[in-house]
């Protein structure tokens, strides 16, 4: 089967960046020919793409450059669509698809990019933008942006990053070559990259290009990707900024020398080598300072992120949690705060606490609209969400999400949803059907306002004495000395530790390849019902006493005990369920957050007070 789309990856010294950025591409359900074309890379980040089948390499002798490599790849490539991605940039299977879908919905679309994000989940400057004309970049260079409060039309910044996102993709003057998916017969009558940049704003001529020839640019904002900006760069970042600045002026050149007066062109030209000098001496003078010990500047200070239980980094940012003071919200909140996340915990009762990382605030009446920040506040403030209270709440705070400028969301949902659907209790059925249509309209809301959504699902949840699942047997078992259990009670059960539901959250707020996927959390452990009660014992200690009853006998003593506040959930269809098997497989959540999950073992201090 012929390729759908040509992705080509120009790398110098990714390091182990490329093969993620590969990953991205290879785990994607598209039929995709990868070709890398090498700049004579140093770092042996070619080798992290050893044993890859169908990753076809080119080998340059010298760096020719970003602009004729990317040409090789052309040369190279076969398939319709040519998708530029750099090797400091990955995203999940769905991002390409949008792009697809986005560049074949109109046949006048010649190129789409994508939503680029830092680690944090926070938009880039450069993914979707105004041509930088001489006078917009004047107007940058001598800081005149702040006029465009009263002269929007004259002092215009030409980053677009800070706009509100839109819900649809569409038409702007420029996007990024960090991420350009392009029409093979647009190259063909527009013409490839311009060889005479070797770095940076190669992508904006060919924007100009292209739209000089009547080919539209599309920015799609439902294709998330997240781009290490700069990390290809750090070590040689005076030779990057003369071409940066060196390809700035040839872009002045070539497009605009004949429409503006010779002496703004002068002026700007003053301007992009005075830009030039200043940043220059300031590499070079932090350059000589680390060496002769005397510091380092902010930019480069690097600080040893904290690891979770199954090894993986987080980088720290805002983040709401709806649900705190549930058993999972308790063990989630100390991840965060030790991680160096900023917290802003919502609960339904005011909590009068406050830390220098966690601000608790009270949820709004849902019968009342959610107050309003700025848009540009809200999305700075908390883009990333977590909800640990039932699923079936989070869409009566979608407006909540939306005024803090959301960007992804995680939330918790249950397996519930499968194992009751079939219920004969009505009212587990019903539970069941809800829990569904709550992860729909999550799905729904998220993907129409292009937010990120991940939905996690456990099994049987315990931990702390304060779940409705273990701890209830064993509060049982504490006051009436044995547990009942109808026939043999050899269902398989995986109880998963609310501590390792937590983790999962945190890994989730920020795994790129996690967005808009749900995954299933059982235990680390598969043992029947009849054992799984036998460790409750265990946990006292107490030698098991389990009790043989008839299934009518437990109905009826199932229907006495709800009467009883605590027993008020308990139903008959608990009693069939031992012999029956609930177990899910949670290898894609091992795949794609590291999901480690322990063995059942029940400590004092996850027993009920």
């Amino acid at each position: 089967m012929s390729a759908v789309i040509s992705a080509i990856i120009v790398n110098y010294n990714a390091g182990k960046l490329l093969r993620s950025s590969v990953d991205s591409l290879l785990n994607s359900p598209l039929n995709t020919e990868i070709i890398v074309v090498d700049n004579a890379s140093t770092d042996g980040s070619l080798d992290t793409l050893s044993g890859l089948p169908g990753v076809q390499i080119i080998k340059n002798s010298t760096n020719v450059g970003f602009a004729a490599a990317c040409n090789l790849g052309i040369h190279a490539a076969s398939a319709r669509f040519l998708l530029f991605l750099n090797p400091d940039c990955y995203f999940q299977p769905g991002t390409l698809g949008s792009l697809l879908e986005a560049i074949q919905a109109d046949e006048r679309a010649g190129m789409v990019g994508g939503l680029l994000t830092n680690p944090d989940g926070t938009e880039q400057a450069g993914g979707r933008r105004a041509i930088p004309t001489p006078w917009r970049s004047f107007v940058r260079a001598f800081l005149l942006v702040p006029f465009a409060r009263l002269w929007p039309r004259i002092f215009f910044d030409f980053h677009l990053h800070k706009q509100p996102l839109p819900y649809h993709p569409i038409e702007v003057e420029a996007i990024s070559g960090a991420c350009m998916m392009v029409r093979h017969e647009a190259v063909q009558e527009v013409g490839e990259w311009d060889e005479g940049y070797f770095l940076h704003c190669e992508d904006l001529d060919w924007c100009m290009r292209f739209r000089q020839k009547g080919w539209k640019v599309m920015f799609v904002p439902t294709a998330r990707l997240v781009h290490e900006q700069g990390a290809c760069s750090r070590p040689r970042q005076v030779f990057v900024e003369w071409h940066k600045h060196k390809g700035m002026m040839r872009f002045y050149h070539k497009f605009f020398q004949h429409q503006y007066p010779g002496m703004l062109m002068w002026l700007v030209a003053i301007g992009v080598w005075l830009r030039f000098g200043l940043v220059a001496a300031y590499h070079i003078a932090k350059r000589f300072g680390r060496a002769l010990g005397l510091g380092v500047a902010r930019d480069e200070v690097s600080v040893t992120p904290t690891l979770h239980p199954w090894g993986n980094k987080l980088k720290p940012n805002h983040v709401g949690v709806i649900g705190t003071t549930s058993f999972v919200g308790t063990c989630l909140l100390p991840l965060l705060t030790e991680a160096g996340w900023q917290v802003t915990a919502y609960s339904q009762r005011m909590v009068e606490r406050f830390t220098d990382e966690v601000s608790w605030r009270r949820l709004p009446s849902t019968e009342s609209p959610s107050p309003q920040p700025s848009s540009k506040r809200a999305e700075r403030i908390t883009p990333n969400w977590v909800c640990v209270s039932p699923i079936r709440v989070l869409p009566d705070y979608f407006d909540l999400l939306e005024a803090h400028g959301a960007r992804r969301v995680v939330v918790l949902s249950s397996t519930s949803r499968f194992t009751k659907h079939d219920s004969t209790d009505l009212e587990e059925r019903a539970e069941a059907r809800r829990m569904a249509e709550a992860e729909e309209r999550v799905r729904q809301w998220a993907e129409s306002r292009g937010v990120e959504w991940v939905i996690l699902r456990p099994t049987l949840i315990y931990g702390l004495g304060l779940d409705k699942n273990i701890a209830e047997i064993a509060r049982f078992i504490r006051r009436f000395w044995f547990f009942p259990v109808f026939g043999k009670a050899n269902g398989l059960r995986q109880p998963v530790h609310a501590q390792d539901v937590a983790t999962a959250c945190v890994v989730a707020l920020q795994t790129p390849i996690a967005a808009n996927h749900a995954y299933n959390l059982s235990g680390g452990e598969t043992l029947t019902y009849r054992d799984m009660v036998a460790r409750v014992f265990a946990a006292f200690p107490r030698k098991p006493r389990l009790l043989p009853v008839p299934l009518p006998v437990f109905r009826v003593a199932v229907a006495l005990l709800r009467y009883l506040p605590r027993y008020r959930n308990w139903s008959s269809t608990m009693a069939e369920r031992m012999n029956q098997d609930l177990v899910f497989d949670h290898s894609e959540a091992a795949r794609d957050l590291g999901f480690k999950p322990r063995k059942f073992v029940l400590p004092a201090k996850d027993l009920p007070a």
